[in-house]
């Protein structure tokens, strides 16, 4: 069965966030029987088949893009969405 992993920026407060869209799709993967684990920050290593970045920052620090190396990622190449930059558009 596949894993998909939800990264969350480290001082994200989890289940505080359940307003963002990812957590009804969080249900349903769940209840198709995918494995779903929620991980804050990029100190603990995981295996997954996916990963989904859900950091809560204008800017993803180097340390996040650097563990997203480790994985399939959905959105790998937007680490900057200020309106300045323009890998925000």
């Amino acid at each position: 069965m596949p894993k998909i992993a939800i990264l969350l920026h480290e001082n994200d407060v989890f289940p505080r966030a359940r307003g963002y869209f990812i957590w009804a799709l969080f249900e349903a993967w769940r209840e198709q029987g995918i494995e779903i684990e929620v991980v804050k920050g990029v100190g603990k290593r995981v295996e997954a088949d996916l990963l989904i970045p859900h950091v809560d920052a204008t800017i993803c620090r180097r340390a996040y893009q650097e563990f997203f190396q480790l994985f399939a990622v959905v959105n790998r190449s937007v680490p900057d969405i200020s309106k300045r930059s323009s890998a925000g558009i």
